[in-house]
């Protein structure tokens, strides 16, 4: 295909999935959003209790709502969100450009219809807006112009408070892509300085904001208190395992290889892992047990013929059973390996050290909070050969297609969201 080619018909694709989701009920959240935008269009800017997040989302979906005529119903605000998923295609497509990395076609796709994520994109929710402005950002920084950049994530804060951590972590990202070394801090630091300074007094406004709130949710506060949990951790380690695990059996050999060369460090760190896990995979919050039609773990019929949340029934099931944990902790570790098969370098490990950092306050476990962490493993993951693009493209848009009509076109009632 032409260089324009690829980000186009991609983009099609996303108005294809929008339309599919017309007829669809708000889910999660959407119906939230959509009425609190709905008081921003009419210009009533007081903020309903339950929205936790900042308004900069809402207040930039009102604004299209004013530009566009659109009927009062969810296929159509649907549109608006769905719009700024294809600016942020666009932005993949320069971004993999200043990167220089070959498997441009099979990454923006895997990128785009990432089969655990992707609907959120063509959804009310404010994930995709908030990442993308993390893209703006990092798309300009990787094009010199740093003050744009440094103005676009400190505007990404207001979409989402969770991206208050990549003020940081995506300058990081563009220092390491300029070739800066972590090793030598006086040169990253003072590379950083030059640059992004203006990210300084931006950050320390948010976090002062943030003690005057008495917490980074700005309503509903009693649900997201806050606190140190790392059941989302283990349940993204999971959702890799599931994802990549194909990936993983071109790169056995590799990975083993890795493991086996220090097999003491190995051992030790599997040990302390597993005892995190055990630990700290508690999911106990009220969230994952709202409206749970099986009060008995067990009885996985009541799902199959009632219908419910997937994830619910999965944690209920870790939460009360110790086969369950374990069998559940195995599939964590998988997704350990996959990590250690992407291949991403510094650049990665950055990146996935940031999203631990940015889940660890998050007791409720949700798809939607890994939008980000896995957006950015695909983009900054290392090539892959053409028979591993093959394999996964194809693996993910099999998936994708397999959700997404399980989930919103099919009669099927289990949900994966």
């Amino acid at each position: 295909m032409q260089r324009n080619e690829v980000p186009m018909a991609v983009s099609v694709l996303l108005l294809v999935c929008w339309v599919l989701l017309w007829e669809v009920p708000w889910f999660n959240d959407e119906n939230t959003h959509f009425h609190q935008t709905l008081l921003f269009e009419q210009g009533q800017w007081e903020m309903l209790t339950i929205v936790t997040t900042l308004p900069g989302f809402n207040a930039l979906m009102s604004l299209g709502g004013k530009l566009l005529p659109l009927p009062y119903e969810p296929g159509a605000y649907r549109l608006l969100p769905t719009l700024v998923a294809i600016g942020s295609v666009w932005l993949v497509w320069d971004i993999i450009a200043q990167l220089r990395q070959r498997d441009a076609t099979t990454r923006l796709l895997q990128y785009a219809f990432l089969p655990a994520v992707f609907y959120f994109a063509v959804s009310f929710h404010t994930e995709y807006t908030a990442h993308a402005g993390l893209l703006l950002g990092l798309m300009l920084g990787l094009r010199k112009h740093y003050a744009l950049s440094a103005l676009a994530l400190g505007v990404a804060v207001l979409v989402r408070q969770q991206n208050l951590i990549w003020l940081g972590g995506i300058p990081l990202i563009v220092a390491m892509c300029a070739g800066q070394r972590l090793t030598d801090v006086k040169a990253l630091w003072t590379w950083g300085w030059q640059r992004y300074w203006t990210l300084i007094p931006v950050g320390v406004a948010w976090l002062a904001f943030f003690a005057w709130n008495g917490g980074v949710a700005l309503g509903h506060q009693h649900m997201h208190s806050g606190g140190f949990y790392l059941s989302n951790h283990f349940v993204l380690l999971a959702v890799c395992g599931v994802l990549w695990w194909p990936l993983l059996l071109t790169r056995w050999a590799t990975v083993w290889a890795v493991l086996r060369r220090r097999w003491w460090v190995t051992l030790l760190v599997g040990v302390l892992l597993a005892g995190a896990y055990w630990w700290g995979m508690s999911p106990t919050h009220e969230f994952l047990y709202y409206k749970l039609e099986a009060r008995n773990y067990g009885d996985w019929g009541v799902l199959w013929e009632e219908g419910g949340k997937l994830k619910n029934y999965i944690m209920d099931n870790v939460r009360q059973s110790a086969v369950a944990r374990a069998a559940f902790g195995g599939v964590s570790a998988l997704g350990g390996l996959v990590l250690l098969s992407l291949r991403g370098g510094w650049r990665i490990g950055v990146a996935g050290l940031l999203s631990l950092v940015v889940l660890l306050p998050q007791e409720h476990i949700s798809l939607r909070y890994y939008v980000t962490p896995l957006l950015l493993l695909v983009l900054l993951q290392g090539e892959q050969s053409d028979r591993e693009a093959k394999l996964m493209t194809g693996y993910f848009l099999g998936l994708a297609v397999f959700i997404f009509y399980t989930q919103f076109v099919g009669d099927w009632t289990v949900h994966f969201y």
